[in-house]
């Protein structure tokens, strides 16, 4: 790998590692601020659910223009109003503001996400490219390790609202982490129009993976949190068990050499399985211990399962669709993102709360069989 692009490599890491610092310090604590302006399980689906909507259109069209326009403006604006989200926050007072300021986070990150890993993918080689994708990834999961227990002890030694403004002043960082590394760098553009999308259908397992994926993200970040609340659990140790799930997500995300051993399609269903055990896991644990364990063991299953679908996606699609192609992944994330929580507020208000790991468990398991025909009709040939 030439040293211009390893440079830029490692501020693109640096630049997610530290706006997954920004959004990590509030995340998991997100559900718990709702909770103090009084809002049911209902409400916090539907916060989240609102993060995820705008991610189910967006970076399919993000991930298209950048084909067209270029990588880089996509991703400054995505960092840019990410950092802006954590400012919205400290104004708003009620469920339904903070319903739409997680609408707001849902756009920038369908800005963030489509054009980097389209970036990696323009400046790796086929051979360079899960392995990128796994330490740009893990970069963002480290972020994810290092602040939920710092936001949990902001909240209990200070505010909610300085929260939201440390949240803020290392968002502009990332920013200008991004600007500064990728400013020399001159990106090709194509005449992509958007549309002879016809090859992705050969990506539907590819595709459902990244559903239950986000399902299982989406009910852990924003049912999860409210869950532990209400065990008893103070903000410190609910950020301890997100820190446990970012270590288990960084250290596997790192370590995505071994699918090119076994096989990226048995890899991606492995990881499934590590999905499905672990929520149902979660649905009887109740200690503070044994939850940080079985959570650790759930950023395992979406360690393998991150790095790998974009990269399969990546080189499936023609060097001109890249961007379209990582784009459409993306937003089958949304809908998963969008309406996992969703699905576990309405399950957790209805039928009790713990079902929501238990439901996600099962659509987690069907989402395996698309993916296990297409590995029997590989066999076959």
């Amino acid at each position: 790998m030439e040293p211009c692009v390893k440079k830029r490599l490692l501020y693109l890491n640096l630049s997610i590692f530290t706006a997954a610092l920004s959004v990590s310090l509030w995340t998991p604590l997100l559900p718990v601020y709702a909770q103090k302006l009084g809002a049911t399980y209902l409400d916090i689906g539907l916060i989240g659910a609102a993060g995820g909507a705008p991610y189910m259109i967006l970076p399919f069209i993000a991930g298209s223009l950048s084909d067209r326009y270029g990588r880089k403006r996509f991703y400054y604006t995505g960092l840019a109003l990410t950092a802006a989200t954590s400012a919205l926050f400290t104004v708003t007072n009620n469920v339904q503001q903070v319903i739409l300021v997680r609408a707001f986070s849902g756009i920038a990150y369908s800005l963030i996400w489509p054009s980097s890993e389209a970036l990696i993918s323009d400046l790796t080689t086929l051979t360079e490219r899960t392995r990128s994708l796994g330490y740009f990834t893990s970069s963002w999961a480290f972020g994810m390790l290092v602040a939920p227990p710092i936001g949990g002890r902001i909240v209990q030694t200070a505010s909610f609202t300085i929260l939201f403004l440390t949240s803020l002043v290392v968002g502009i960082a990332a920013t200008v982490f991004a600007v500064f590394g990728l400013k020399t760098l001159r990106e090709a553009r194509t005449q992509n129009d958007m549309s002879g999308t016809n090859a992705m259908a050969v990506l539907l397992p590819v595709f459902l993976v990244a559903v239950a994926l986000s399902t299982a993200l989406g009910v852990a970040f924003n049912i999860l949190p409210a869950h532990l609340n209400n065990l008893g659990m103070d903000p410190f140790q609910i950020g301890v068990i997100f820190a446990a799930l970012g270590l288990a997500r960084a250290i596997t995300f790192s370590q995505t050499s071994y699918a090119t051993k076994i096989g990226e399609n048995l890899s991606m269903m492995i990881g499934l399985m590590i999905l499905a055990v672990s929520l149902f896991a979660i649905s009887t644990a109740t200690m503070f211990t044994e939850i940080m364990i079985v959570v650790a063991f759930l950023g395992v299953g979406m360690g393998i399962l991150g790095p790998l679908s974009v990269s399969v996606t990546s080189k499936m699609a023609t060097k001109e669709k890249t961007g379209a192609a990582i784009g459409a992944t993306e937003s089958f994330y949304g809908l998963g993102w969008g309406l996992g929580p969703l699905m576990g507020g309405v399950v957790a208000e209805t039928l009790g709360p713990t079902t929501p790991y238990m439901v996600t468990a099962i659509l987690i398991a069907t989402c395996m069989i698309p993916l296990a025909r297409t590995m029997a009709r590989r066999s076959a040939i």
